[in-house]
């Protein structure tokens, strides 16, 4: 696939959150038809995701758990149903990337100071703060 020529608005077009209901047919349990045409379109299934790694599938629709190969030196499961690349972030940025996003959306807009929220997060108070 030559990408150069796919028009897209944004990345999200073609790497949907993962843990995004509207990227989802919930009644037939599988990727939205628009999600599914731009993968179409690309050649291959891509996703955006903040989920932490033991959120993440272990296998895909198609395959069962005899997929899954566990890790001789850590004993962590690891999906074998596509190729993951798994970036991290300075802590600190995403705190305040996290803080930003909350602020700032429609609903649910995050309303106390940053100060506040980073003690929050860090105690757990908020999603995907420290357990």
């Amino acid at each position: 696939t030559d990408y150069h020529d796919i028009d897209y608005v944004h990345v999200s077009d073609f790497a949907p959150f993962f843990e995004i209901d509207a990227h989802w047919d919930l009644e037939n349990k599988r990727l939205a038809k628009s999600v599914r045409a731009n993968h179409d379109r690309l050649g291959c299934r891509v996703f955006n995701t903040h989920l932490r790694w033991e959120m993440l599938p272990k296998y895909s629709e198609d395959q069962h758990n005899n997929h899954i190969e566990q890790n001789s030196s850590t004993g962590a499961l690891r999906p074998t149903c596509g190729k993951f690349l798994y970036v991290t972030r300075n802590i600190l940025d995403v705190c305040a990337s996290f803080y930003h996003h909350l602020s700032n959306q429609k609903e649910g807009t995050y309303t106390e100071g940053f100060p506040r929220f980073a003690r929050d997060w860090m105690a757990g108070k908020i999603p995907f703060g420290s357990p």
